[in-house]
Parts: C-alpha cells; sequence; structure tokens
C-alpha cells in the first residue's frame, strides 16, 4: 500500500517535492493545496491530476490521505499544522518551520498533543546547485563570505 500525501504548496520547492514524489514507488501524491490556479494548472500538467484545492482545510475534509507537506511560507505553518494535527495526521514541513520561537514552539506542543509525527525538512541542501555553491564558497571562488 502506498502512503498518499496532501502536498500544500506547488510553487518552486514544491514541484520539487511533486518530482521526488513521483519517483518513489511507495508513495502518492492524493491530493494537492494552492490558493493560485495557476499553479495547481502547471503542477498537475506536469504530474498528472489529482485533487485539487484552494484551501488546506477543505482539502483535509473532502480527501483520505496519510500524511499531510507543508511547501508553504512559514508564517502560514502554524495555522496549516493545526489544520494537519486535527486530522490525525503526521506533518512533514519545509524549514523554516516557524518565523518565531513561540510559534515554533506552539507546533511541536500541537503534534505531541494530537499524537502526530512531525519531521522539519532539510533535505534540499543536498541538490546539486546547493552543493554547487557549498564548494564555490568553501573553495574561495566568490571571495570571502
Amino acid at each position: 500500500m502506498s502512503l498518499r500525501i496532501l502536498q500544500a504548496g506547488l510553487g518552486n520547492r514544491g514541484r520539487m517535492w511533486g518530482r521526488i514524489i513521483a519517483q518513489h514507488p511507495s508513495v502518492v501524491m492524493s491530493a494537492v493545496v494552492d490558493p493560485d490556479p495557476a499553479r495547481i494548472d502547471a503542477f498537475t500538467a506536469e504530474f498528472g491530476a489529482v485533487p485539487a484545492f484552494a484551501d488546506l482545510d477543505t482539502a483535509l475534509r473532502s480527501v483520505e490521505v496519510d500524511a499531510g507537506l507543508l511547501v508553504t511560507p512559514p508564517q502560514g505553518h502554524l495555522d496549516q499544522a493545526r489544520l494537519v494535527f486535527a486530522a490525525g495526521l503526521p506533518l512533514l514541513s519545509e524549514k523554516p518551520l516557524a518565523l518565531d520561537l513561540d510559534d515554533a514552539r506552539a507546533i511541536v506542543s500541537l503534534a505531541e498533543a494530537a499524537g502526530c509525527a512531525l519531521t522539519v525538512g532539510l533535505n534540499f541542501r543536498y541538490l546539486p546547485i546547493s552543493r554547487e555553491i557549498r564548494r564555490l564558497v568553501a573553495a574561495g571562488t566568490l571571495g570571502a563570505p
């Protein structure tokens, strides 16, 4: 059985996550959320039709999924995490988890109270572009940081 993901956020990082999920044999994109219809159209054109929603609350009430993935700006993470945990789902959030420590603590507390796993992803530091930037800085190619 495949892990069914609901992904919120379909910008540049969201498309990267779309590729990651599409390449993983035991994970399936079950729904996507983005307030911009053009982003939804571009995403589904690239990765195939899936249920798409303009808001996370509607999506969580409309589809059955196994986990949430936030690829959205951090200022919305607290409200979005509240919805995901209220649905009883584990959450993978892009970094930064929050813009301040109070919001980060609140998100962790919500996860603990709901008994749901919370993970903050840092995987994009391994992208070829990220590794190349690190190499250029370490080699001094761009001067001193």
